[in-house]
């Protein structure tokens, strides 16, 4: 996870995007990821990463490189993730995709934030 990192989440009532920026000078961000909850009965998401371009634009489409579901009625999380890819990223911005305030609470009580 890198050390100065931003990450918005924005929700309707069966969607939602989550975007990790990294910081990159003072008024400067980087989106790096970007995660979509997907309408669906069950928890279901996808995750792609943002390259910039030559010019230093983010392109706008992405390549997916993880996706998370919670199979049947399961409380139990899967993450498929490629290699190479800020896992922990991933998983905080899933729970920022899954729904109430007290993943912010979670992570700083296992001492991640």
């Amino acid at each position: 996870m890198y050390q100065f990192a931003r990450k918005e989440t924005s929700r309707k009532w069966t969607t939602a995007k989550c975007t990790y920026d990294i910081v990159a000078g003072e008024d400067d961000f980087r989106t790096l990821y970007v995660g979509e909850k997907l309408s669906s009965l069950g928890f279901r998401a996808i995750f792609k990463e943002i390259a910039a371009n030559a010019d230093g634009k983010e392109d706008d489409g992405g390549i997916v490189v993880a996706k998370a579901f919670m199979p049947g009625v399961s409380m139990s999380p899967h993450v498929d993730a490629a290699i190479g890819v800020d896992l922990l990223a991933i998983v905080s911005m899933g729970y920022a995709l899954a729904g109430d305030e007290s993943a912010a609470g979670a992570l700083a009580g296992a001492g991640v934030v």
